[in-house]
């Protein structure tokens, strides 16, 4: 996380960050599902700046559907990964995110990959039928 702003947008997320970060802390442990308020270790430092960088895509685009020709892969990789982990959470399976970051992510619209069978693939006469360009 860079010490100094250089956008409205890059105020805005940071500004974001130290509310949820600050308001989760001040609740106290009992607040939080799970009991923890965050302690900035290593990894959730990183967390953040990751959680940073989408954010500004987010404030940018207008959501958090990073489009796979887009430049920053590793951005697009933490975010599948976070994707994988709130799915498995909404599963009720045990997931490595703590309850502050599920709520941070549910917050900027981060929701689990859809399982969804892949849809079958129709000719080109069966689309022309279905939807016509009259």
């Amino acid at each position: 996380l860079r010490s100094e702003p250089s956008s409205k947008a890059e105020l805005r997320s940071n500004s974001i960050l130290r509310y949820l970060v600050s308001e989760t802390n001040a609740a106290g442990p009992d607040a939080v599902p799970g009991g923890d308020a965050i302690s900035l270790d290593h990894s959730m430092f990183v967390w953040l700046h990751y959680c940073e960088r989408l954010m500004l895509f987010k404030a940018r685009e207008g959501h958090c559907m990073i489009p796979s020709t887009y430049a920053d892969s590793p951005l697009q990789n933490w975010l599948g990964k976070q994707q994988e982990m709130m799915y498995q959470y909404g599963e009720g399976n045990p997931v490595c995110l703590r309850p502050v970051q599920v709520r941070i992510l549910c917050t900027l619209g981060v929701g689990g990959k859809k399982r969804d069978a892949p849809r079958p693939k129709m000719s080109s006469r069966v689309l022309k039928m279905k939807y016509p360009l009259n």
